[in-house]
């Protein structure tokens, strides 16, 4: 029984965890593509790529439509020229496999923490343990990762481009490209900022959700 009861748990924890993952990449996923945001990071910044602003929103809503799905949003913009392309296609790959990946992460997160819910000797204790667990677990990894890039963000910034990318297309240079004069570093830096919060606020969801449910008043009335 007690073996059972551990595997329970640790089904729910990872359950939680992996539904949360799928809640965060979700927020991720939905700014990352926000034209309006992309503009908005921008005149905050007051980022002067030599255009003017009415010019760089409409490549920003382009560059938008684009990494949300519209693979020929960027065939009729001239202002990028090929290896900004290029790069681009590299991303909308990555956001496509993003949502592959969220989409696995719902479905095996809802289907562990269902499993061990039928199969919980004691239900609320195992909905509470599920959000707390999963709660310490998601804050100890954003702490870390927050720190780590707060750290050196330039670092931290230029690694993630080594995993994700398997060529050097994402290294323009400001002569000549204007989508890095758009989207200098500092442009991702405040970016990031938005999107982890986002992102933060989006994974306490499904702990949030798991404690409240743990108190409904049919399990109460179940006395489990």
């Amino acid at each position: 029984m007690r073996n059972h009861s551990v595997l329970t748990t640790l089904m729910g924890i990872l359950g939680a965890v992996l539904f949360s993952l799928c809640l965060a990449l979700s927020a991720f996923m939905a700014s990352a593509v926000s034209g309006k945001l992309y503009y908005k990071t921008q005149v905050q910044l007051e980022i002067d790529p030599g255009i003017d602003r009415a010019a760089m929103e409409k490549l920003d809503n382009a560059l938008g439509a684009y990494l949300s799905g519209d693979a020929h949003a960027l065939d009729s913009v001239s202002e990028f020229n090929a290896r900004e392309k290029a790069h681009m296609q590299d991303v909308y790959a990555l956001f496509s496999l993003g949502r592959h990946v969220m989409a696995l992460l719902g479905i095996s997160g809802l289907a562990l923490l269902g499993l061990g819910f039928c199969f919980a000797p004691r239900r609320r204790r195992f909905l509470r343990v599920s959000a707390l667990g999963s709660a310490l677990v998601l804050a100890l990894a954003a702490g870390a990762l927050a720190l780590w890039a707060a750290r050196d963000f330039g670092y931290a910034f230029s690694l993630l481009h080594h995993i994700l990318f398997n060529n050097d297309l994402w290294l323009l240079n400001p002569e000549t490209d204007l989508m890095i004069r758009m989207l200098p570093e500092e442009f991702f830096g405040a970016l990031a900022r938005v999107l982890g919060l986002r992102s933060a606020l989006a994974a306490l969801a499904a702990p949030l959700a798991l404690w409240c449910f743990s108190g409904d008043l049919f399990l109460q009335s179940k006395g489990r």
